[in-house]
């Protein structure tokens, strides 16, 4: 990672990367390192350039792209600030696939519920996707959803299974968790456990019910879903989640940003 240098010469090494590359990185340790803090405003211009000794171009390149990758958002009349799940919750959902409600009039709101919370050593499956040692814990969540908009209160609509290596929650307990269980997720990870997710890796299959998700779903075996399949990646682009979230897609359906 290239940083600044204590003396007065261009920080930055002489590698094939452009400058504006290496800009981004070395503002992007800032934030991974803590000293710019999310929802913190950082330099303007001209002290960013001054700061990485290179012309306020490279700067204004360097975090125009930042902004478009959700790193950094501006604010009108107030400067340029790390985006956080809390203040910028709709920016950051772009980034993911997620489920909405086929009523376009409906928000899709659920009620979550926590069924399963344990510390396990994975399959072999779950370690090669989060890209751990054999013998690296996991703690593996299962949780449902039940849509508030829905005419049956007690259908599940979601079943969510979430894989999270122990060592990046070192902290965390079944108490923590279903204490907030209807925080958005990223953001609890963020607020709670100091893990930011930045981007994801999603695959989207089809699918059929198990048998206890039909009776759950009121439903009749066989019965269609949809699965996704997601890997998480944190600011240091640490594989942090891997989550199976399988949904009956009569009153809704996957949204995918592109």
């Amino acid at each position: 990672m290239l940083t600044p240098s204590t003396d007065n010469k261009n920080i930055f090494c002489a590698v094939r990367v452009p400058l504006y590359e290496q800009v981004k990185n070395a503002i992007l340790e800032k934030i991974r390192s803590g000293e710019w803090a999310y929802e913190s405003m950082i330099p303007n211009e001209i002290e960013l350039a001054h700061l990485f000794n290179v012309s306020q171009g490279t700067i204004r390149r360097a975090v125009r792209e930042l902004c478009d990758e959700n790193f950094l958002i501006r604010k009108q009349g107030r400067g340029t600030f790390v985006c956080s799940y809390n203040s910028e919750l709709n920016i950051f959902k772009k980034k993911f696939v997620y489920v909405a409600s086929d009523d376009p009039e409906r928000k899709w709101q659920t009620i979550t519920t926590c069924t399963l919370y344990e510390v396990i050593t994975p399959s072999a499956k779950v370690s090669k996707l989060l890209g751990l040692e054999p013998t690296e814990e996991v703690i593996h969540i299962r949780r449902t959803h039940h849509n508030m908009n829905g005419n049956d209160d007690n259908r599940i609509e979601c079943f969510d299974e979430l894989f999270l290596p122990k060592k990046f929650f070192p902290t965390l307990t079944n108490e923590i968790f279903d204490a907030h269980k209807e925080t958005n997720l990223y953001q609890f990870y963020q607020n709670s456990c100091g893990v930011t997710i930045t981007h994801a890796s999603d695959q989207i299959k089809a699918t059929l019910l198990n048998p206890n998700q039909a009776a759950l779903a009121k439903v009749s075996l066989p019965y269609p879903a949809i699965i996704a399949q997601r890997i998480s990646f944190d600011i240091h682009n640490n594989a942090c989640e891997l989550r199976y979230l399988t949904t009956v897609t009569d009153a809704c359906h996957i949204c995918i940003n592109m």
